[in-house]
């Protein structure tokens, strides 16, 4: 397969920067947590000013069985930290992947992810991608993590990728 010829001789390589993935994964999700914090704090102040001037307020009110699950899983904060990290990686990064080549993280810290032929991915292979990273990677955090990354610092690459026949550089 040409990704095991293009991945044998770099594992010294991909050691010294495989640290790079996890930063970069966790200044995505920085960044999405971010955004749907000022997202929440804008949607919240409109609602509220124009709920008011409008005589909406009453009709702004969720129904009491919607309000009453998020209620439940509001209890429950790793509920609100799997659920921003899978939309994260449902929505956002391939989007990103798509639009740009890259995430905001990944750009940061010099990682490019391409297909075989050496190309950006497209919506369809970061959505897989994105996906198979929040159930093996993100999903049973930190073991799941641990696990992908003495993964990769033994095969050179993480499971997602191979499937995908993605490949990852890095700049020096």
């Amino acid at each position: 397969m040409i990704q095991d010829q293009i991945y044998s001789h770099v594992s010294e390589y991909h050691n010294r920067f495989a640290w790079r993935r996890y930063l970069a994964r966790t200044l995505d999700l920085m960044f999405f947590v971010l955004i749907c914090i000022i997202t929440g704090f804008v949607i919240g102040f409109f609602s509220a000013l124009f709920g008011n001037l409008l005589g909406l307020k009453e009709k702004l009110v969720m129904p009491y069985y919607i309000a009453s699950v998020f209620d439940f899983f509001s209890k429950f904060p790793v509920f609100d930290l799997l659920f921003s990290w899978f939309f994260t990686c449902s929505i956002f990064n391939p989007i990103s992947y798509y639009m740009f080549g890259n995430t905001l993280g990944k750009k940061i810290w010099g990682i490019s992810v391409t297909n075989i032929s050496g190309n950006h991915l497209t919506l369809k292979q970061a959505f897989n991608r994105e996906i198979k990273v929040f159930f093996r990677g993100l999903l049973f955090y930190p073991f799941s993590l641990i696990y992908q990354y003495c993964v990769l610092k033994n095969k050179n690459i993480v499971s997602w990728d191979k499937e995908l026949n993605l490949i990852v550089s890095y700049k020096k």
